[in-house]
């Protein structure tokens, strides 16, 4: 991105910022309003995902593997990895669960979109359920 695009986006593109979560720990909190039907992250997309199964993961330090765990998405039994690893992911992957989102995940480059009109000071959620097929057992850990 250039300046004019950094300037863009400043300007219309930065919804949110990361905050103590009323739900869990710390969350994605809007800074200012947001309207439905807007990517609250342009910008922030990995330009592809490398699936990674579970024998893959042999010989990495467990809390890696926790980590990796927490926050990435499990489709048919393999984990998409965003190019960029761990160490590069933006906001979006710090949004908390609910069974009420605001926000959904879609297509392949696991983009999101406002399902209504979020307010300033309000928590972007998703729900975990629609991402990943690891959820129910990543729930029951966190009970």
């Amino acid at each position: 991105m250039d300046r004019d695009g950094i300037l863009e986006n400043l300007r219309y593109g930065t919804y949110a910022r990361i905050q103590r979560s009323q739900i869990h720990g710390i969350g994605v909190i809007a800074i200012r309003d947001m309207p439905k039907g807007v990517d609250p992250f342009p910008g922030s997309k990995a330009s592809q995902f490398i699936e990674l199964d579970e024998r893959a993961l042999t010989g990495i330090d467990m809390e890696v593997v926790c980590y990796f765990k927490d926050f990435l998405v499990l489709r048919n039994g393999k984990w998409l990895v965003p190019d960029f690893g761990l160490n590069g992911m933006d906001i979006s992957w710090y949004m908390n669960h609910s069974e009420n989102p605001n926000v959904v995940m879609f297509g392949d480059m696991l983009e999101f979109v406002t399902l209504r009109e979020i307010k300033k000071g309000e928590e972007l959620t998703i729900n975990y359920r629609s991402c990943s097929e690891s959820i129910d057992e990543w729930m029951k850990d966190r009970d």
